[in-house]
């Protein structure tokens, strides 16, 4: 009886243990990225055989099933058409927050030629480039853009999608598109398509709409869909030695250390060379997190790089520095990284004892203009919710929480009402109260150079 006692018990054990395996070895992210393994292998061979010179024998699909084959032909595809191996990786990210990674074959800067999902475990092809030029590019709140061209009977239809992951689908909230006839003049047959649905449009709210994909085809659109890309590992990674220094965000020590060696990068990259991933490796990241907090960050100061400061660390040097001061009450300060001219770049804070850059704030400055602070830790920024598409202006109060993220306090929009002029709201908790013109002069009253209220600079250096 004993035996069977200690049987049933380890039985018992193994069953529990079996359970927690599949409620938690599913979820794992790093786990599922392993589901992705051929498929990277299969990419990286066929590109080192370009990279060689060698001619790309075509995928023997003979006994594959359905979703096999088309990742074989998708694969295929990109190393076929791809012109430059050597700028070619690939990169994880969980689009859709479903807490599973998508796989992303896509240039080392910004643009992705094919897309991969994981359905039951196993993973299926969502998205492949159709030309050379064909490309995918990752927008703003976790929208996706890319563009298709079809033939029928002499006519080209051109279509541009604003697409989101969702689970093992590539869904497209809208779609706009226009036809071209045999002698290549735009037809009037501009349309969209939502929910399935295809409906007549007129040229002007084409064009409206088609500032959805279009910022990305805009001068600085590059810019964008680098800024929310993964990070990216390059198929043949760049030698890296004991001299390539770490991006150390640990603290804040460690953070004023890494940002300043920084500027040296600064002082010679171009905005170009950010577009197109040049200065990723620049530095080692150990993780997403920090690769994330570095990118983002040099793009910001190169931005705001001084003129005079190109070419040369030592000007360079001068131009930036930090403020430490208690944002948000908690007993504990912030770290600011500034220039001299008081235009804040990022805020860091601590939360349950680990250094983290507020949670937003970069992206705000990305997409939104800081312009002033009230000296008890609360910023005006402005904004608008729809950034490229004349989205009405509105000015945002943002703190800086004990959780670390930079947050809405509040927000104030003018506005304009017919038969009444101008008229003003203030956005607070999901309720819209309209006040007067004295109490929105007021409230904006309050807000001023953060050198006047309390946001000091010292330097680096």
């Amino acid at each position: 009886m004993k035996h069977l006692a200690k049987y049933a018990a380890v039985l018992l054990l193994c069953v529990l243990a079996l359970l927690a395996f599949t409620a938690c070895g599913p979820k794992d992210y790093e786990k599922q990225k392993a589901a992705y393994n051929d498929i990277i292998e299969q990419y990286t061979a066929l590109l080192t055989a370009k990279q060689n010179g060698e001619e790309l024998p075509e995928p023997d699909t003979k006994g594959m099933d359905e979703r096999e084959a088309a990742i074989a032909e998708a694969i295929y595809t990109v190393a076929e058409l791809c012109k430059s191996p050597d700028i070619m990786g690939y990169a994880y990210k969980d689009t859709d927050g479903d807490g599973s990674p998508e796989l992303y074959l896509m240039t080392a800067g910004t643009y992705v030629r094919a897309l991969f999902s994981l359905d039951g475990g196993k993973p299926i092809l969502l998205w492949v480039q159709e030309t050379a030029t064909h490309s995918m590019a990752f927008g703003r709140k976790g929208y996706l853009y890319y563009a298709s061209y079809t033939t029928q009977d002499g006519v080209e239809e051109r279509t541009y999608h604003h697409a989101r992951v969702a689970g093992a689908e590539l869904v497209d909230d809208l779609v706009i598109g226009y036809t071209v006839d045999p002698d290549d003049n735009t037809a009037d047959g501009h349309f969209k398509i939502e929910n399935g649905t295809r409906t007549a449009i007129g040229r002007d709210e084409f064009r409206f709409l088609y500032n959805y994909y279009g910022e990305l085809e805009a001068v600085g659109g590059q810019e964008v869909a680098k800024w929310y890309a993964p990070r990216v590992t390059p198929v043949f990674p760049p030698e890296t030695d004991e001299n390539t220094p770490v991006a150390d965000f640990s603290d804040y020590t460690a953070v004023k250390s890494t940002f300043a060696a920084m500027l040296d990068t600064v002082a010679t990259m171009s905005a170009f060379d950010w577009d197109l991933g040049k200065c990723d490796h620049a530095f080692i990241c150990k993780s997403d997190k920090d690769f994330d907090t570095y990118i983002h960050l040099l793009y910001h100061a190169c931005e705001l790089r001084p003129d005079d400061g190109v070419g040369d660390p030592a000007a360079i040097r001068a131009h930036y520095g930090y403020c430490e001061t208690d944002l948000n009450g908690d007993g504990a300060d912030e770290l600011i990284l500034l220039t001299n001219s008081h235009q804040l770049l990022a805020i860091f804070t601590t939360v349950d004892g680990e250094v983290v850059p507020a949670e937003g704030f970069m992206d705000f400055l990305f997409n939104g203009v800081l312009m002033g602070t009230d000296g008890e830790g609360r910023f005006l920024g402005e904004f608008t919710d729809d950034y490229w598409l004349e989205g009405r202006l509105e000015y945002g109060v943002f703190t800086v929480t004990t959780e670390g993220d930079f947050a809405t306090a509040y927000t104030l929009r003018p506005d304009w009402v017919q038969g009444r002029g101008d008229v003003f709201y203030k956005i607070e908790g999901g309720v819209e109260t309209e006040i007067t013109q004295d109490e929105y002069d007021a409230l904006r009253a309050t807000f001023g150079k953060p050198a006047d209220k309390g946001i000091t600079f010292t330097p680096l250096t």
